[in-house]
Protein backbone atom coordinates (compact mmCIF):
# COMPACT_ATOMS: atom_id res chain seq x y z
CA UNK A 1 0.00 0.00 0.00
CA UNK A 2 1.46 3.49 -0.84
CA UNK A 3 2.58 4.86 -3.76
CA UNK A 4 5.89 4.23 -5.74
CA UNK A 5 8.28 6.02 -8.18
CA UNK A 6 10.80 3.69 -8.95
CA UNK A 7 13.15 2.10 -11.48
CA UNK A 8 14.67 -1.22 -10.80
CA UNK A 9 17.53 -2.81 -12.66
CA UNK A 10 16.10 -6.56 -11.90
CA UNK A 11 13.79 -7.58 -9.18
CA UNK A 12 13.62 -11.45 -7.87
CA UNK A 13 12.06 -14.03 -5.75
CA UNK A 14 12.92 -17.39 -4.69
CA UNK A 15 11.28 -19.70 -2.22
CA UNK A 16 9.31 -17.06 -0.87
CA UNK A 17 6.75 -18.74 2.00
CA UNK A 18 4.23 -16.63 0.97
CA UNK A 19 3.67 -14.78 -1.80
CA UNK A 20 6.53 -13.79 -4.26
CA UNK A 21 6.04 -9.98 -5.63
CA UNK A 22 2.87 -8.64 -4.09
CA UNK A 23 1.51 -5.32 -5.04
CA UNK A 24 -2.09 -4.35 -3.10
CA UNK A 25 -3.30 -0.72 -3.33
CA UNK A 26 -0.58 0.51 -5.15
CA UNK A 27 -0.73 3.89 -7.15
CA UNK A 28 2.53 5.79 -8.66
CA UNK A 29 4.76 3.84 -11.54
CA UNK A 30 7.29 1.16 -11.29
CA UNK A 31 9.57 -0.52 -13.98
CA UNK A 32 11.69 -3.02 -13.80
CA UNK A 33 14.61 -4.73 -15.76
CA UNK A 34 13.95 -8.96 -15.73
CA UNK A 35 11.91 -10.10 -12.68
CA UNK A 36 12.35 -13.47 -12.05
CA UNK A 37 9.71 -15.69 -9.00
CA UNK A 38 10.52 -18.98 -8.41
CA UNK A 39 8.91 -21.60 -6.10
CA UNK A 40 6.73 -19.56 -3.74
CA UNK A 41 4.05 -21.16 -1.81
CA UNK A 42 1.58 -19.08 -2.46
CA UNK A 43 0.82 -16.83 -5.43
CA UNK A 44 3.41 -15.59 -8.12
CA UNK A 45 3.03 -12.29 -8.35
CA UNK A 46 0.52 -10.88 -7.73
CA UNK A 47 -1.35 -7.19 -8.37
CA UNK A 48 -5.05 -5.65 -6.49
CA UNK A 49 -6.28 -3.13 -6.44
CA UNK A 50 -3.58 -0.73 -7.74
CA UNK A 51 -3.66 1.77 -10.03
CA UNK A 52 0.25 2.19 -10.72
CA UNK A 53 1.85 2.17 -14.41
CA UNK A 54 3.97 -1.29 -13.95
CA UNK A 55 6.29 -1.98 -16.42
CA UNK A 56 7.98 -5.39 -15.94
CA UNK A 57 11.08 -6.33 -18.80
CA UNK A 58 10.92 -10.20 -19.49
CA UNK A 59 9.22 -11.63 -16.43
CA UNK A 60 8.87 -15.33 -15.13
CA UNK A 61 7.10 -17.16 -12.50
CA UNK A 62 7.59 -20.82 -12.06
CA UNK A 63 6.96 -23.16 -9.28
CA UNK A 64 4.34 -20.99 -7.55
CA UNK A 65 1.92 -22.83 -4.86
CA UNK A 66 -0.85 -20.83 -6.22
CA UNK A 67 -1.75 -18.68 -9.19
CA UNK A 68 1.38 -17.66 -11.29
CA UNK A 69 0.18 -14.10 -12.10
CA UNK A 70 -2.94 -12.61 -10.22
CA UNK A 71 -3.96 -9.52 -11.78
CA UNK A 72 -7.24 -8.11 -9.59
CA UNK A 73 -9.25 -4.74 -10.13
CA UNK A 74 -6.67 -2.82 -11.06
CA UNK A 75 -6.69 0.54 -12.78
CA UNK A 76 -3.46 0.89 -14.10
CA UNK A 77 -1.79 -0.10 -17.24
CA UNK A 78 0.20 -3.32 -16.56
CA UNK A 79 2.98 -4.20 -19.14
CA UNK A 80 5.40 -7.20 -18.94
CA UNK A 81 8.17 -7.47 -21.95
CA UNK A 82 8.33 -11.34 -22.42
CA UNK A 83 6.25 -13.49 -19.76
CA UNK A 84 6.53 -17.11 -18.84
CA UNK A 85 4.21 -18.82 -16.23
CA UNK A 86 4.58 -22.12 -15.12
CA UNK A 87 3.06 -23.01 -12.17
CA UNK A 88 2.42 -26.34 -10.15
CA UNK A 89 -0.04 -28.75 -10.51
CA UNK A 90 -3.39 -27.62 -9.78
CA UNK A 91 -2.76 -23.76 -10.06
CA UNK A 92 -3.69 -21.15 -12.83
CA UNK A 93 -1.30 -19.52 -14.80
CA UNK A 94 -2.70 -15.77 -15.71
CA UNK A 95 -5.64 -14.77 -13.74
CA UNK A 96 -6.83 -11.43 -14.78
CA UNK A 97 -10.92 -10.03 -13.47
CA UNK A 98 -11.50 -6.95 -13.40
CA UNK A 99 -9.14 -4.82 -14.82
CA UNK A 100 -9.56 -1.58 -16.71
CA UNK A 101 -6.36 -0.24 -18.64
CA UNK A 102 -4.27 -2.07 -20.99
CA UNK A 103 -2.52 -5.48 -19.78
CA UNK A 104 0.52 -6.34 -22.47
CA UNK A 105 3.04 -9.03 -22.88
CA UNK A 106 5.00 -8.70 -25.84
CA UNK A 107 5.95 -13.09 -26.04
CA UNK A 108 6.04 -15.72 -23.62
CA UNK A 109 4.76 -18.68 -22.92
CA UNK A 110 1.80 -20.00 -20.29
CA UNK A 111 1.56 -23.83 -19.56
CA UNK A 112 -0.80 -25.37 -17.01
CA UNK A 113 -1.15 -28.83 -15.50
CA UNK A 114 -4.72 -29.89 -14.51
CA UNK A 115 -5.79 -25.86 -14.10
CA UNK A 116 -6.91 -22.76 -16.27
CA UNK A 117 -3.79 -21.69 -18.30
CA UNK A 118 -5.57 -17.95 -19.13
CA UNK A 119 -8.66 -16.18 -17.21
CA UNK A 120 -9.23 -12.76 -17.84
CA UNK A 121 -12.16 -11.46 -17.45
CA UNK A 122 -14.60 -8.44 -16.74
CA UNK A 123 -17.98 -8.29 -15.70
CA UNK A 124 -18.61 -5.13 -17.36
CA UNK A 125 -17.18 -2.96 -19.79
CA UNK A 126 -13.97 -4.54 -21.30
CA UNK A 127 -10.41 -5.73 -19.90
CA UNK A 128 -8.14 -4.11 -22.81
CA UNK A 129 -5.66 -6.47 -24.02
CA UNK A 130 -2.95 -5.92 -25.92
CA UNK A 131 -1.13 -9.24 -25.83
CA UNK A 132 0.90 -11.63 -28.36
CA UNK A 133 2.11 -15.07 -26.44
CA UNK A 134 4.33 -17.68 -28.30
CA UNK A 135 2.36 -20.47 -26.60
CA UNK A 136 -0.21 -21.22 -24.28
CA UNK A 137 -0.86 -25.26 -23.07
CA UNK A 138 -3.19 -26.47 -20.43
CA UNK A 139 -3.46 -30.08 -19.98
CA UNK A 140 -6.28 -31.24 -17.68
CA UNK A 141 -8.06 -28.58 -15.73
CA UNK A 142 -12.22 -27.94 -16.42
CA UNK A 143 -10.98 -25.10 -19.07
CA UNK A 144 -7.81 -23.95 -20.83
CA UNK A 145 -8.44 -20.59 -21.70
CA UNK A 146 -11.69 -18.91 -19.78
CA UNK A 147 -11.71 -14.95 -21.40
CA UNK A 148 -15.12 -12.87 -20.71
CA UNK A 149 -15.48 -8.80 -21.92
CA UNK A 150 -11.82 -8.27 -23.35
CA UNK A 151 -10.82 -6.08 -26.20
CA UNK A 152 -8.04 -4.67 -28.42
CA UNK A 153 -5.95 -8.31 -28.87
CA UNK A 154 -4.74 -11.58 -27.77
CA UNK A 155 -2.54 -13.39 -29.79
CA UNK A 156 -0.97 -17.20 -29.31
CA UNK A 157 1.84 -16.69 -32.43
CA UNK A 158 3.71 -20.41 -31.79
CA UNK A 159 6.81 -20.21 -33.89
CA UNK A 160 5.41 -18.41 -37.01
CA UNK A 161 6.84 -21.34 -39.20
CA UNK A 162 3.22 -22.55 -40.83
CA UNK A 163 0.61 -19.86 -40.72
CA UNK A 164 -2.26 -22.18 -42.01
CA UNK A 165 -5.30 -23.90 -40.45
CA UNK A 166 -3.81 -25.42 -37.58
CA UNK A 167 -0.51 -24.59 -37.65
CA UNK A 168 2.35 -26.82 -36.87
CA UNK A 169 1.53 -26.90 -33.29
CA UNK A 170 4.05 -24.60 -31.49
CA UNK A 171 1.49 -22.72 -30.07
CA UNK A 172 0.54 -25.34 -27.48
CA UNK A 173 -1.81 -27.66 -26.71
CA UNK A 174 -5.07 -27.54 -24.61
CA UNK A 175 -6.00 -31.11 -23.77
CA UNK A 176 -8.02 -33.12 -21.51
CA UNK A 177 -11.02 -30.52 -20.14
CA UNK A 178 -13.98 -31.59 -18.49
CA UNK A 179 -15.01 -28.49 -19.92
CA UNK A 180 -14.60 -26.76 -23.13
CA UNK A 181 -11.00 -26.15 -24.16
CA UNK A 182 -11.72 -22.63 -24.77
CA UNK A 183 -14.59 -20.58 -22.75
CA UNK A 184 -14.94 -17.09 -24.98
CA UNK A 185 -17.74 -14.71 -24.35
CA UNK A 186 -17.41 -10.45 -25.46
CA UNK A 187 -14.01 -11.30 -26.89
CA UNK A 188 -12.41 -9.29 -29.84
CA UNK A 189 -9.31 -10.20 -31.87
CA UNK A 190 -8.41 -13.57 -30.70
CA UNK A 191 -5.91 -15.42 -32.82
Amino acid sequence: TGTLTATLGSLSSTNSATTGISLTTVAGSLTTGSTTVTNPTGIGININTSSAALGFANTSATGSGGTGVSLLTNTGAITFGSLTITPDAGQRGLLATGNTQTITATSGSITTSNAVAVEITRPSSTTPLAMSLTLVSANGGTNGIVMTNTSGSFTITGNGGDVTLGGNGTGGTIQNMTGSGMNLSGVTNLS
